[in-house]
């Protein structure tokens, strides 16, 4: 059975594989502690941390994700792996939309948003539920650090 694109963010449940889609619906993207991802300040500079802070349906937690190239968009930047870095720890930021590996991320399995030029899955830094908690990549564990619903 394949789900349609509208459910799941487009995950082919017949084989390993995103769908290409185009944006889905904009919203907070929910992680560990029912804390939302968000855009630090709401702020537009380059470098803007990417955190973890209560739920409260600001601009700054309103998140596109376009399956069709991976990006996840927010105030009309792109989440990105600072420096493009690939090792355990690098953290998450804002950053202008580029088109490079370090903004891409896809959905896999058990609510994972993984980012191919690393190979490793973006986390809560060691799975806090504090409000301002930086998000980085990290080798993927399935811990719930790691687990993100989508809109």
């Amino acid at each position: 059975m394949r789900l349609a694109q509208s459910i799941d963010a487009g995950y082919d449940l017949d084989t390993p594989t995103v769908v290409k889609a185009k944006y889905r619906d904009a919203g907070p993207i929910r992680s560990i502690g029912g804390k939302c991802i968000d855009d630090a300040g709401a702020g537009t500079n380059n470098g803007t941390a990417i955190q973890t802070w209560m739920c409260n349906g600001t601009s700054a937690q309103n998140w596109m994700w376009n399956s069709g190239d991976g990006t996840l968009q927010v105030l009309g930047k792109c989440m990105d792996v600072t420096g493009g870095g690939s090792a355990n720890g690098t953290q998450i930021d804002l950053w202008n939309c580029n088109g490079t590996g370090a903004q891409e991320w896809r959905w896999r399995n058990q609510n994972r948003l993984v980012n191919p030029q690393s190979g490793r899955c973006l986390d809560v830094s060691s799975g806090s539920t504090a409000d301002g908690t930086r998000l980085q990549i990290w080798d993927c564990n399935g811990t719930a650090a790691q687990a993100w619903y989508l809109p």
